[in-house]
């Protein structure tokens, strides 16, 4: 996280238009389905893995670069970051108890 840019913004509360949520989640349907097709090229371990957070960045990325601009999208990244390590280590675990 040191060469992470710094969240440069205060938090505020911002309502969000109605055509917002259904437009993420067709942007994450595509992104989904295209990666299921490309699984039986890759790997379903790739696959698998770039299914999780680069698909979550990736689509809350780009909707707060739209909406927000440049500071915003370096926080919320920041915040994706910051809870990498704790979901990688959830996830290892699951995976060794559901071996």
């Amino acid at each position: 996280m040191r060469f992470w840019p710094k969240s440069a913004i205060e938090v505020q509360k911002i309502s969000h238009p109605n055509w917002e949520l259904p437009i993420r989640v067709i942007f994450t349907m595509t992104i989904m389905v295209g990666l299921s097709a490309l699984a039986p090229h890759v790997g379903a371990k790739i696959a698998g893995s770039l299914s999780t957070y680069p698909v979550i960045a990736s689509v809350v990325g780009a909707f707060n670069q739209r909406r927000f601009g440049p500071a915003a999208t370096i926080s919320t990244l920041r915040g994706l970051m910051q809870t990498l390590p704790i979901t990688m280590a959830i996830i290892f675990g699951l995976s060794l108890i559901l071996r």
